[in-house]
């Protein structure tokens, strides 16, 4: 069913997602307490256990744009489970490196990824350097979230507003998320991104689960799929050439321990007990949620209102499966 021609349910899914956000607001009050020192604003006092850890550590890797450029992806073919690759060898990386970076943080007051490099080589040029190639790494994952939101809040008014309106609307969500970020530091992202995570992680594998199960484009068409879709770009000797795969996995997984907002999430441990186990929690989350997402992508690729527009895939089918209510659904878990 092609939705921009669907009769809008606007009070379902607007509904939905006021109702989200209501409850994300009640978490945030509910668990809310007064900084005492920058630290404590910065990194939460240091004090958060691995489950903690895992889900904010999961939640500051996969935006919004993992429902729609990712999953595009893996409507195209297997290329889209590369990503999986990648995120838990950097993941693994954070592991290795995660004793020695708690202990500086705790011993050195650290709280950002800059503060330790600029610790480690006594050097300020090299703190504003990598605070410069943070900002680089995040600009285009920002680019591809509001993106992501304008999707979102065009799906969520049946395509009747315009593409213009879709990204202002947007961009308010996002500023106004943004009063409790800033009035509440890490401590209000550290338990948002537990319940955000619970919804988008948790719910959204449970969807995809049951609708490969269950579903009318379930895990019966992964056996029907065309031969191209299964072969990976360059290793059947294609003009990709033989390290195209390599070039997407390895400078991923480095550019992962340049991602400021996770390397963070380091220092918000209680110890380094709690680190080790939260990269070991976070391993199962990203490689876990995103494989399955992707199954789910590859069981609708052949789906014909999926293949006209792959980067609309998840919402149009959920939306085809279950209508407005599971459409609202989707909406809640980007």
């Amino acid at each position: 069913m092609n939705i921009s021609t669907a009769e809008p349910h606007y009070l379902i899914t607007f509904g939905m997602i006021g109702l989200f956000l209501a409850v994300m607001i009640g978490v945030l009050y509910a668990t809310n307490r007064k900084s005492t020192s920058f630290s404590d604003y910065a990194v939460g006092g240091r004090s958060y256990g691995p489950w903690y850890i895992a889900m904010s550590y999961t939640n500051s890797w996969w935006p919004g744009a993992t429902f729609t450029a990712f999953f595009a992806l893996s409507v195209g073919g297997v290329i889209g489970f590369y990503g999986a690759v990648y995120s838990t060898l950097g993941v693994t990386a954070m592991y290795l490196m995660a004793k020695r970076a708690w202990k500086w943080g705790q011993h050195f007051n650290l709280t950002t990824q800059p503060d330790l490099l600029g610790m480690r080589y006594n050097s300020p040029a090299v703190k504003r350097v990598a605070s410069i190639i943070g900002i680089i790494c995040v600009f285009p994952w920002v680019v591809m979230g509001i993106q992501a939101l304008a999707l979102l809040v065009e799906f969520a008014s049946f395509g009747r507003w315009s593409v213009t309106t879709c990204l202002i609307a947007g961009v308010l969500l996002i500023l106004v998320r943004q009063y409790w970020t800033v009035s509440m530091g890490m401590r209000g992202l550290i338990m948002t991104d537990m319940y955000q995570g619970l919804i988008a992680y948790g719910l959204g594998a449970a969807v995809c689960l049951a609708l490969l199960i269950n579903g009318v484009h379930g895990y019966g068409q992964l056996a029907t799929l065309p031969p191209e879709m299964l072969k990976i770009p360059g290793a059947d000797g294609t003009h990709y050439g033989t390290w195209y795969m390599f070039s997407l996995i390895f400078p991923g997984m480095v550019g992962s321990m340049c991602w400021p907002m996770s390397f963070q999430r380091i220092y918000t441990a209680s110890g380094i007990r709690s680190v080790k186990k939260g990269t070991l929690l976070t391993i199962l989350l990203v490689g876990g949620f995103y494989a399955i997402l992707m199954l789910f992508a590859t069981a609708v690729s052949q789906d014909a209102n999926v293949q006209a527009n792959p980067q609309n895939g998840f919402f149009t089918a959920l939306f085809d499966q279950g209508g407005p209510w599971l459409l609202a659904v989707a909406l809640v878990i980007v």
